[in-house]
């Protein structure tokens, strides 16, 4: 698979609607594993923490709610902001991964989190290294396997890829393959993130991104949709999850706030 950086993403429209999502759907999760050990997958782990610098994605996403005076209603969004947007000032300063804030957020519930964390990148290994190395966190330097242990015996997947298979994307991987990961767990708890690409002038989406909605939708899994922009090559994003239906409820409610915030437009499927 092709080597990703996500320095320049980072904190943009898609991670905020990603991380407090991640955050409901593992607040809820873990009221079911307090006091207990809960294993944590991230497939496509990336960074731990990434620069928020000048002229960055971030100013189009966590820029655009911080500081607002808009009050929020629903818990897993004002403890996102509480924790990571309450800073005076976001240049100059960090923004943490997915790992991190699922960590972050399972240690709050009480929760022992046994994290498995996929990468190949090398600069992206190193992070994770820095933050998790050391501890009883695996970080793992190479692409995930459908018949790893690891995935056996999770509690919840989380897979955000840097992009689907297609004919101009040849080494990334095929959402069927992704979808056979569920098909290894006891319990199948998985949360997908992927991009909505647009078409350009005419503000649709392209056939790639209309085929992983179907198909997400047609395997079971409930799907979020928001879009933020129409002429872009990112239009917007999906959140898919299966989920318990409580989970899955905290989940949408979180993106609706999001949406309710930025004034995106939201779908559900």
């Amino acid at each position: 698979m092709r080597l990703y950086d996500h320095n320049i993403k980072a904190g943009n429209q898609g991670d905020l609607i990603k991380h407090p999502a991640l955050m409901a759907a593992l607040s809820a999760l873990g009221e079911a594993h307090a006091g207990s050990e809960f294993n944590y997958i991230d497939l496509f782990a990336g960074y731990s923490i990434n620069p928020l610098l000048e002229g960055n994605e971030w100013q189009q996403g966590i820029g655009q709610i911080h500081q607002t005076l808009k009050a929020v209603q629903n818990k897993d969004l004002q403890n996102y902001r509480d924790w990571y947007l309450s800073r005076p000032a976001l240049s100059g300063g960090v923004y943490p991964r997915s790992a991190l804030i699922a960590s972050d957020t399972l240690s709050a519930r009480g929760i022992t989190a046994s994290m498995t964390l996929y990468d190949i990148s090398a600069p992206a290994l190193e992070s994770l290294k820095r933050c998790f190395g050391g501890t009883h966190h695996s970080i793992v330097p190479c692409p995930a396997l459908p018949e790893d242990r690891a995935i056996s015996t999770s509690d919840f997947i989380f897979i955000d890829p840097p992009g689907l298979y297609s004919e101009q994307n040849p080494t990334f991987p095929h959402l069927n393959y992704l979808l056979e990961f569920e098909q290894r767990m006891a319990r199948p708890a998985v949360m997908f993130w992927l991009p909505i690409t647009g078409t350009g002038e005419t503000g649709g989406e392209t056939e790639l991104s209309q085929q992983s909605v179907q198909q997400l939708r047609g395997a079971g899994y409930q799907v979020d949709k928001v879009r933020w922009a129409d002429h872009q090559r990112t239009v917007g994003c999906i959140i898919a999850t299966r989920l318990p239906a409580s989970a899955q409820q905290r989940v949408s409610d979180a993106i609706k706030a999001v949406t309710e915030l930025t004034g995106w437009q939201l779908q559900y499927y």
